[in-house]
């Protein structure tokens, strides 16, 4: 959805990710994952990030900071 940079809004409303820091990241994805994080099309996010291990957001966040 955010493109293989990391440079797209998803779905023409979300927040391009190239650019954030894995801290930026992980404040996201573990916002997603409790429910407590995202616009209007969060469901689509928090959905994806239910099946993340705190390992796996941290990996996740480090990798694409570096997009």
């Amino acid at each position: 959805c955010h493109g293989a940079d990391g440079a797209k809004k998803a779905l023409g409303t979300g927040q391009p990710l190239k650019g954030l820091s894995a801290a930026d990241l992980s404040k996201a994805l573990n916002g997603y994952k409790a429910k407590t994080y995202g616009g209007e099309k969060k469901a689509i996010m928090e959905s994806q990030a239910q099946a993340l291990s705190a390992e796996d957001i941290e990996a996740l966040s480090a990798y694409i900071s570096k997009l």
